[in-house]
């Protein structure tokens, strides 16, 4: 609540309490199953064999939503740093990679299927109904409280979780 208002030395304060009780967040994984196999990805995630192949599509998406006036909503990102520090954070969501990697090895017939351990985010919510438009795919996100079923730049939830 202190980061989304801005009050970044009572952030700093929580955090250092946090530190010192030894309380540790859940990192915050994703995971796509294709030909068998469930692959799991962690943000920022760099050491899946097929590391390379994501990040070049998930450039190649950002791309395309920047084409189309796309801009990231980046008050998802509770550190005080600079808008391009905070789009370089947003850009490696274990969702985005799971959908890359989903959009690369998964048949076009069939949605991609992602579980996430976590709540999404804004970003990463917009992120999936702009992806499921421009790729044409559907794209079925379970998180931790609920299904989101993006077709056509549209989410089932409407926008509301």
């Amino acid at each position: 609540m202190y980061a989304a208002a801005g009050r970044w030395d009572h952030v700093e304060k929580v955090r250092q309490r946090i530190r010192k009780k030894g309380v540790k967040k859940v990192a915050s994984y994703s995971s796509v199953e294709f030909n068998g196999q469930l692959h799991v990805l962690y943000g920022g995630d760099r050491f899946h064999p097929h590391s390379a192949s994501i990040y070049e599509k998930l450039d190649e998406l950002i791309k395309q939503l920047k084409s189309i006036v796309y801009v990231p909503k980046t008050g998802s990102v509770l550190h005080d740093v600079e808008m391009e520090e905070k789009e370089a954070s947003l850009r490696t969501h274990s969702e985005k990679l799971a959908i890359a990697l989903g959009l690369i090895n998964v048949s076009s017939e069939s949605p991609i299927r992602v579980m996430k351990n976590l709540r999404i985010c804004d970003y990463c919510h917009t992120f999936s109904k702009f992806t499921s438009k421009i790729t044409m795919r559907q794209i079925i996100m379970r998180e931790k409280s609920r299904f989101h079923h993006f077709k056509d730049g549209i989410c089932s939830c409407k926008d509301f979780w």
